[in-house]
């Protein structure tokens, strides 16, 4: 798993709020910039002296400008799409749900220690502790130092495709 922020918490009550609010004024097709600005808005002030909104995806700037010159990235979604992602948030960490996880199904969490998402690794390791409470037993996960959210997009990405590669082989020989 890698870009993972875990669950949404007492601010994933909060949002529910507003998104309730957003769809019955908006309904579900129309983008929204709070909400927009509410799930996303905080995410690049990690990032010292960041030149674009999207510093906080990967320090390789190649990659940041990719994303903003990709017309399917970067754009303000719908309403029913932050609906629809803070009910599967909320679905995927019930602990009724990850009960339900294979307990001998392999789990390999990736993330930079910069990354927003995750928290700088804290929400990842709340859920890697999550996962471990519910007895799922194979799992192995690395933090990247100075890595941001897109980890197979940084600086660093043939060390981290290596890294997956040597795990997924470990995994054919269990």
């Amino acid at each position: 798993m890698s870009g993972t922020g875990g669950d949404p918490g007492f601010s994933g009550r909060v949002a529910k709020t507003v998104v309730a609010s957003q769809l019955k004024i908006k309904g579900t097709q129309t983008p929204s910039p709070l909400l927009n600005q509410l799930f996303f808005g905080d995410f690049n002030k990690s990032v010292k002296s960041p030149e674009t909104k999207f510093d906080w995806l990967t320090r390789d700037r190649d990659e940041v400008q990719k994303y903003i010159d990709d017309p399917f990235c970067g754009f303000i979604p719908t309403v029913g799409f932050f609906a629809d992602l803070l009910e599967g948030l909320n679905t995927i960490h019930q602990d009724n749900e990850i009960a339900k996880i294979e307990k001998d199904l392999p789990f390999y969490f990736i993330s930079g220690d910069q990354d927003p998402v995750g928290k700088k690794t804290k929400a990842v390791s709340r859920i890697i502790n999550q996962y471990k409470k519910h007895g799922v037993k194979r799992i192995e996960y690395k933090f990247y130092k100075d890595g941001r959210h897109e980890m197979l997009n940084e600086i660093n990405r043939q060390e981290v495709v290596n890294d997956i590669v040597n795990w997924l082989q470990k995994q054919l020989l269990y």
